[in-house]
Parts: structure tokens; C-alpha cells; sequence
């Protein structure tokens, strides 16, 4: 705009200075070639010769390029000073804030546009960023991982659940999937190829389902997505599940046999009259058996499901300790097991009827396990980092080979010994799960044929 005005002024300067010096020749020549009438009467014409006239233009050169030298310069001078003035409002428009601007009431109808169009901007930049946000939490928690990768195979997303799977630290983006899982990377390739791939596949230990899917757009495929699913805990206990139900199958079917042949004994006539009460007392005892097992797996599922419907309440393990003594008296006394109790006040927020399942079950393993004449030791307290319970025992001890296993259900170290105590095989399973519950720890001490120590320990501040 600024040259366009400058060569505009160039010209009217020069058109200006074109037009006045033909004026001024045609002028002086028809002076100089017009009649005078003298005072006399008489007509005087005068006549130069060609030589003359351009003789008396070339002496008016001299001023008159002087002249246009200095109009040039003004041309120039006022050019520059107007297309600045001109353009100067333009160049120092504010697009953030178009209103705020001072320039000619021509730009006002552009200048509000602008404004409008600001407006419109902001408001949708603001509405982008809030559902880049969501989207981006919803991402983030997502406990499966998300990856998205563009035609190339490069990755343009990933959330924080696949980078903690691929272990592909702070920088994402940046991961090289075919170097460190090239199965994975051989499915997001068949998907990069229009193939919908659901695979199981392994990474350091554990077991994932791959779900990948091509992106496509206009016939064209422009990247894939690849979902992570874990699924190890869930075959894990898909198997517990299967073996948890093959457990109870064989435990009831041990006693439903054992009455069942009993019954049909009594029922046929065969057993003797001073039999008999051997045989119900027998039946007895493995209907009682039945009882405690389908007590314990109504226990256990009901563990399972949290226990959310108990409520948490300020206990006395002390006290619990002396009723549970109580309650397992006769037990004791039956085995010629003594037992001891030494405790101190130790309160701690928990479901009652958990604690006493923990230590009630604690207490009649260290019976049915002991040796005649033997001992268990109750203790309560505080100490180990919170408020603990410990149960010790003279009997017959735990190798530790079978330490880890002990909690597991229908576990038994003495299979033999175990039935014939009469026990589930689900005491201590129940009371791991109550421990968990109550967010604690258990430890057990113990060597084969030495006794055994378990310990629990609950934190003071125990919730739900």
C-alpha cells in the first residue's frame, strides 16, 4: 500500500510539473507572436526565430529543474509521512482485543468481525480443552491399557496403564514397541492391515488380552487402536474357582457316603443292637462334619464379597481372647491340651465376629494339632507396628515348605490327621480373608515337629 501511494504522488507531481511548463511555452509564444497596437494607430508584430525560443527554454532549464528537484524531494518526504500515518493504525491492530483499537471509523465493521470472530474462537478453544480434559481422565484411569498408533505404526497416544505395562517410562510417544514386545507388535501390524485381532499374550510373567482394530477413514486405513486387558488374575481365579468346586465336590462327598452307607446298614437290618449307637454316633459326626464344612463355605463366600455389610466397632482383644478361651474350654480339656492366656488391653477398630473367627479358628487348629499334655499360649498387645494377637502351640509344627500354602483353601499339610480331627480344610483360609478385611498382617513361625507361632497384626487406625 505504502509503494502504491508513493508512485500515485510521484505522478501527480510529475503530470503537475509536465502540464505547467507546456502552459508556460504556449503562453510565451503566443506573446511573442501576437500584434501589439501602438499610440499611434500603428500594429506592431514582433517574431523570434526558432533559434531564439530554444535559446530563451534552455536558459529556463537551470531553475526550473531546481524547481522540480525540490518537488520530488517534498513528493517524497510527504509520501512517506502520509502512507505512515496511513498505515501505522492497521499495523498496530490488537486481534485479542479488536474493540480496544483507535483507527478510522471505516475499520470499525472489520474490527467488530474480528471481535465476533475471537470470540467464537475462545469459546470453542475453551470447549476443546474441557473435553480434552475429560478425555484425558477418562484415559488415564482406565485400568486397561489404551494405545493409539498412526498409519506408520507410530504411536500418538498412549495412556499411563499401557506405559506402565510396556514399561516405557516418562516418554511415552517415544516407546519402541517392536523392540521390546514384538508379539504385540506383530498384532498392531495386522491390524495396520484391516485385520480385527483378539489375542492372549504373555509379557514378563503375565498374561494380557490384545484387542487391536483398524482405524479407518474414507476407505483408508489411517492407524489402529490397541487395547491391554490383564487377565492373569482372573484365569488365576478362574482356576481357584475350579479347584475351590472340585474341593467342596470331594469334601461332601466324603460324609455323604460315609452316612449314606451307615443308613442303608441301619436300614437293612445289618448292624447289630449294641452297634447301633456306634453307627448313628458315627452318622452323627459326619452330618456335624457336613455342617461345619458348609458353614465355613458360606463363611468364605461371604468374605469374598468384602463383608460390607458388617460394621466396624472398638474391640478389646483381651476380652475377645477370654471368650474364645471360654468357648474352647471342653475342646482343650478332650485333648489334654492346656492353655494360657497372656494378654494386655489392646483396642482395635474391626468387626467382631471376624476377630473372633480369627482367633477362635487360630486357637482350635493349635488344639486339634498339639500333642497330648501340650500348650497354647494366647498373647495381645500392642507392639509390632500396631495391636497384634499371636497364638502359640507345642504340637506337631509345619514344615516350612508348606508355609505359603497353608491359607490356601482345602489345603492340608496331614491330610490324614486333618479328616480325622474333623477339620475343613477352610479355618485358616477364613482367616486370611478377615485379615485382609481388616487391613492386617499374619505371620506364622513354625518348624516340623517344634510348634507353631502366627501372629496377626492390625493397624491401630483399622477401617473399613
Amino acid at each position: 500500500m505504502t509503494k502504491r501511494i508513493f508512485q500515485s504522488i510521484c505522478f501527480v507531481a510529475l503530470a503537475v510539473f509536465l502540464a505547467s511548463m507546456t502552459l508556460l511555452l504556449g503562453v510565451l509564444v503566443r506573446f511573442l507572436h501576437s500584434p501589439q497596437t501602438l499610440a499611434d494607430g500603428t500594429v506592431l508584430q514582433l517574431a523570434l526565430s526558432p533559434d531564439s525560443v530554444w535559446m530563451l527554454v534552455s536558459g529556463m532549464v537551470q531553475p526550473i529543474c531546481f524547481i522540480f528537484a525540490i518537488a520530488v524531494v517534498l513528493s517524497v518526504f510527504l509520501a512517506v509521512r502520509i502512507s505512515r500515518s496511513l498505515v501505522r493504525p492497521l499495523n498496530e491492530i490488537d486481534l485479542d482485543a479488536p474493540l480496544s483499537n483507535r483507527g478510522y471509523d471505516e475499520l470499525l465493521p472489520l474490527l467488530r468481525r474480528i471481535a465476533s470472530q475471537q470470540t467464537q474462537l475462545r469459546r470453542q478453544e475453551t470447549e476443546l480443552r474441557r473435553k480434552q480434559d475429560e478425555l484425558d481422565m477418562i484415559i488415564g484411569s482406565m485400568h486397561e491399557g489404551m494405545i493409539l498408533l498412526n498409519q506408520k505404526g507410530k504411536i500418538i497416544s498412549i495412556n499411563s496403564a499401557a506405559g506402565r505395562i510396556l514399561k516405557t517410562g516418562t516418554d511415552h510417544r517415544e516407546a519402541d514397541i517392536q523392540g521390546k514386545n514384538p508379539q504385540l507388535w506383530e498384532i498392531i501390524g495386522r491390524a495396520l492391515q484391516r485385520e480385527a485381532v483378539t489375542q492372549i499374550m504373555e509379557w514378563q510373567g503375565e498374561r494380557y488380552r490384545a484387542d487391536a482394530n483398524p482405524l479407518i477413514s474414507g476407505g483408508f486405513v489411517m492407524g489402529a487402536a490397541v487395547f491391554l486387558f490383564p487377565v492373569t488374575e482372573r484365569e488365576r481365579a478362574e482356576q481357584m474357582r475350579r479347584e475351590f468346586t472340585a474341593n467342596v465336590s470331594h469334601e461332601l462327598k466324603t460324609p455323604l457316603h460315609a452316612i449314606s452307607g451307615y443308613a442303608e446298614l441301619l436300614l437293612n437290618d445289618m448292624v447289630k443292637g449294641e452297634d447301633i449307637a456306634s453307627f448313628a454316633g458315627r452318622i452323627y459326626q459326619e452330618a456335624q462334619r457336613m455342617i461345619r464344612l458348609v458353614a465355613d463355605i458360606v463363611s468364605l463366600s461371604r468374605l469374598d464379597e468384602g463383608a460390607g455389610d458388617m460394621q466396624f466397632e472398638s474391640i478389646d482383644l483381651r476380652e475377645l481372647a477370654e471368650k474364645v478361651l471360654r468357648d474352647l474350654e471342653a475342646s482343650a480339656s478332650a485333648a489334654r491340651v492346656s492353655m494360657e492366656l497372656c494378654a494386655e488391653p489392646a483396642a482395635v477398630s474391626g468387626i467382631a465376629p471376624l476377630l473372633y473367627a480369627i482367633l477362635h479358628n487360630l486357637c482350635d487348629n493349635a488344639i486339634k494339632y498339639n500333642h497330648a499334655h501340650g500348650s497354647v499360649t494366647i498373647r495381645t498387645g500392642e507392639g509390632h507396628g500396631g495391636v497384634f494377637l499371636s497364638v502359640r502351640d507345642t504340637g506337631i509344627g509345619i514344615a516350612a515348605e508348606h508355609h505359603d500354602r497353608i491359607f490356601e483353601r482345602f489345603y492340608r499339610v496331614d491330610k490324614s490327621r486333618s479328616k480325622e480331627a474333623g477339620g475343613t480344610g477352610l479355618g485358616l483360609s477364613i482367616v486370611k480373608h478377615a485379615v485382609n478385611i481388616h487391613r492386617g498382617a499374619i505371620a506364622i513361625e513354625s518348624a516340623e515337629g517344634k510348634g507353631t507361632t502366627i501372629r496377626v497384626t492390625f493397624p491401630a487406625n483399622a477401617s473399613p
